[in-house]
């Protein structure tokens, strides 16, 4: 017993000296490492440049107020005879101001940012060095040093402010030579032990794996709530980090409020005017034929019959703006909808993967504790969300609120069955749940109504073998099975039929945008390129922050496709897909669990809708919460079929490898695209934000 005691004291004691060990380390790589910029610059000797020539397009105002007439404006330096170590320039934006309305907060978190172009001579290039573009924010100190690595003395140098035409400036100081300020970062310090943590939690050869996932247990009770009230936080952090969208003032971003207030005034076409000049061209889809007779249009609203639609599903509208609407007579945001439904999203995804861990229990034994937790962290945050993040728009509204009611709709269809003394019966709230969710994907985004399909496995015993749907005795669940259904599908034919003249047509071709989409068709010749760009397009590295750039987008294909920058496609940007090629493995398994054909079916609908993606919509980074999130399940239901086969052999050290490596990959890519995205992204909407995390990456800036 005494011994017993003091091995677990001294397991105590080790795992208390590795923590403060590692704290030592962290605070020490703080001090040394991350300030390194501190140390090297000590003892320089600034000098403060002043005399200087200035390009014909920059108008000095006053002292140090400089106004710029043109792209960009050089300010020159010579005779400077000095060696230069770095240059420390601190100059802002005198364009901030002090409204609080949206415009004035987005347009003054931009105008933080000034780019930058230094050319310096040396001993060996006399005639300059041009240096690459530097940013600098003017609340963030650290941007405003920039090392110069030259050799010998300078002569001359200047620099050029760029992207600055009818802007003014105040340039407080240009100094050469200037020791760069002392700073600990806590939040890095903090980051890094977190991540520190986690990677010790999930490391291969962790104790954690031999936990079970047992909800019964109090701590397992308390844990998963915690983690997933830390998810939701992430979440609704990150999709702040885009103030574009975050103070949404577009006018063509409001269209649900336009289509809550059309309803409420009792019809489904939009208050607005329509300029007389659409209805007389030929052709008003075709934007060149628009702009030759300067013909003005409510941007990316369906045009039919001479008046205005949203072709956007109308479930967001019935469920968040007609609602407030009439109760609290305001407009909401597509952003406000979007951080509302966040919680919910994770909340469903947590229990959807419990579902399916569940589906693998035995009276022995039951997926790991950490896979299970590993499997939903990565698929929470692999399946696009990151795109969500950075465009929490209008656009995103409808596929997130589809995505949402499609994982809520399959938990309570699959978690249906409540079993009792070898036999069951089905849940009827969960039965009536699953089928209002399903119903509603249709006003949302049509084309995750595959998902409705997955029904008949899921309940192919249940109708065929035990009768407990669709049979005399089953009347009741039947109806509360079919009627939400077929309810909401009327009711879709009947808005379709009522705005477009047909009940399947649901007005996206008629949208007054950059291309023709009633031109468009059907051409089989956009499926290969779809295939790729959405599915096998690697990612496209850079090693500069953030490291990730948009992937070339090149084709053969001779005809109209409309192509957003992509990131790469599933296989690299969620690499737990690749599981998928272990279901042979794992066949027998999944049928004796009952999952097998819901697994095949993941994975070809994920497939189907990519394909239609491409097809009739184009490729948009945005369109992959459409598909990946299936793919994701199919690998993670092989993950844990995997698990069960092969709990006592090697397949099970390989995975617990593995794992750590997906979740880590996952979650750095989730991060680098979130705050990396160039288009309406965080590095020019948000230059503040993106610079701190920039510079804190990138410490030897």
């Amino acid at each position: 017993m005494k011994q017993k005691n003091n091995k677990t004291n001294n397991n105590t004691k080790n795992k208390s000296l590795i923590i403060i060990l590692t704290l030592l380390i962290v605070i020490v790589a703080e001090i040394f490492v991350f300030n390194f910029r501190f140390f090297t610059t000590m003892g320089y000797e600034p000098i403060n440049l002043e005399n200087c020539m200035l390009d014909g397009n920059i108008n000095v105002l006053e002292d140090s107020h400089f106004k710029f007439t043109e792209d960009n404006g050089t300010i020159r330096f010579y005779n400077i005879n000095k060696e230069i170590k770095n240059v420390y320039i601190d100059a802002q934006n005198t364009f901030i101001s002090n409204g609080t309305d949206y415009n004035s907060i987005k347009e003054n978190k931009k105008n933080t940012l000034l780019k930058v172009k230094v050319n310096a001579d040396d001993y060996g290039n006399s005639n300059g060095i041009n240096m690459p573009e530097r940013s600098i924010v003017s609340t963030i100190e650290k941007t405003k040093y920039i090392p110069l690595n030259l050799k010998g003395e300078t002569k001359n140098m200047s620099i050029e402010f760029r992207g600055v035409k009818n802007k003014e400036l105040v340039i407080n100081s240009i100094t050469l030579n200037k020791s760069v300020p002392f700073h600990f970062s806590l939040i890095r310090v903090i980051v890094i032990l977190v991540a520190v943590g986690i990677l010790y939690i999930i490391r291969p050869k962790s104790k954690f794996y031999n936990y079970q996932l047992n909800i019964k247990s109090s701590k397992q009770r308390i844990l998963i709530p915690v983690l997933i009230a830390l998810q939701i936080a992430v979440m609704m952090t990150a999709g702040h980090i885009n103030p574009m969208y975050v103070y949404n003032t577009v006018s063509w971003q409001n269209q649900y409020n336009e289509l809550a207030d059309a309803i409420i005034d009792g019809h489904y076409y939009i208050n607005a005017d329509v300029d007389p000049k659409l209805s007389e061209l030929e052709n008003p889809y075709d934007p060149a034929a628009r702009e030759s007779v300067d013909a003005s249009v409510n941007w990316d609203h369906a045009y039919y019959e001479g008046k205005y639609y949203v072709y956007f599903g109308i479930v967001p509208a019935l469920i968040f703006n007609i609602p407030a609407k009439i109760f609290a007579d305001t407009d909401i945001s597509p952003f406000a909808c979007i951080m509302t439904i966040i919680p919910i999203f994770v909340i469903m995804s947590y229990l959807l993967i419990y579902a399916l861990a569940m589906k693998f229990k035995s009276d022995k034994k039951s997926i790991p504790l950490l896979i299970y937790l590993i499997a939903t962290t990565i698929f929470i945050n692999g399946i696009g969300t990151a795109f969500l993040m950075v465009w929490p728009d209008m656009y995103s509204l409808p596929i997130f609120t589809g995505l949402t009611f499609a994982i809520s709709g399959l938990f309570c269809w699959l978690t249906a069955f409540k079993e009792s003394n070898n036999d069951y019966t089905l849940s009827k709230p969960k039965l009536l749940i699953g089928s209002i969710c399903m119903a509603l994907i249709a006003g949302c985004r049509p084309q995750l109504l595959l998902v409705i399909f997955t029904a008949i496995p899921i309940f192919w015993n249940t109708v065929f073998k035990d009768r407990k749907l669709f049979s005399k005795s089953s009347i009741a669940n039947t109806l509360l099975f079919v009627v939400p259904i077929a309810v909401f599908a009327l009711f879709m034919f009947h808005y379709n039929y009522a705005r477009f003249g047909s009940p399947t047509d649901f007005g996206a071709t008629y949208n007054l945008t950059t291309n023709d989409l009633t031109s468009r068709g059907i051409c089989l010749g956009r499926i290969p390129q779809g295939i790729f760009l959405y599915i096998l397009q690697p990612l496209n590295i850079k090693g500069i922050f953030p490291y990730i750039i948009s992937t070339a987008t090149d084709s053969n294909f001779m005809g109209s496709n409309y192509i957003e920058s992509m990131y790469g496609g599933l296989l690299f940007l969620q690499p737990i897909v690749w599981l998928i090629l272990f279901i042979p493995k794992v066949k027998a398994t999944l049928k004796e669990h009952k999952i097998f054909s819901v697994t095949i079916l993941f994975a070809v609908f994920g497939l189907l809708i990519a394909v239609a993606d491409g097809l009739m919509g184009g490729i948009l980074p945005r369109y992959s919460l459409d598909f990946i999130w299936l793919f994701s399940l199919s690998a993670i239901v092989t993950l844990f079929a995997l698990y069960t086969k092969y709990s006592e052999k090697s397949y099970n050290k390989l995975l617990n490898y593995a794992m750590p490596i997906c979740f880590t990959y996952t979650i750095i890519i989730a991060f680098l695209i979130t705050i990396g995205v160039t288009a309406y992204g965080p590095v020019d909407n948000n230059p503040e934000i993106y610079w701190k995390i920039a510079t804190a990456i990138q410490f030897w800036l």
